[in-house]
């Protein structure tokens, strides 16, 4: 199994002596998927049809992951609503996603980068 914030994947299929592996996601029916080669990420299809995933960072700040990408509450935001921005904003990236109430109400989802590759353990 492999997790990402919340989002479950589960083991499909292998192939080329165990070092090739699809995983995909474990909601009903979600076309998401992960492609691994000894253990590192290869290809993601985010094609998730279950919305964004919010949790903490390992320093306990709220963020989002969403089609692949992290993005982090600004600190101007006062809840309900919510502003996001990309965790490579200071790469340059403008992506950002605002919220209402938890809900996405606005995205602007253009990233000048390929979503984050993690490491297995």
């Amino acid at each position: 199994m492999i997790l990402m914030g919340k989002v479950r994947y589960g083991l499909r299929g292998r192939s080329r002596g165990d070092c090739v592996r699809l995983w995909v996601c474990e909601a009903q029916g979600c076309r998401a998927s992960i492609t691994t080669i000894h253990k590192e990420i290869e290809r993601m299809r985010n094609e998730h049809n279950h919305g964004p995933v919010f949790s903490k960072s390992r320093f306990g700040n709220p963020v989002i992951e969403y089609s692949g990408f992290r993005y982090n509450l600004h600190k101007t935001s006062r809840l309900p609503k919510g502003l996001w921005v990309c965790s490579r904003v200071s790469s340059g990236c403008k992506a950002k996603l605002v919220t209402l109430l938890n809900q996405i109400v606005k995205a602007q989802t253009e990233h000048n980068h390929a979503p984050v590759k993690k490491r297995l353990q």
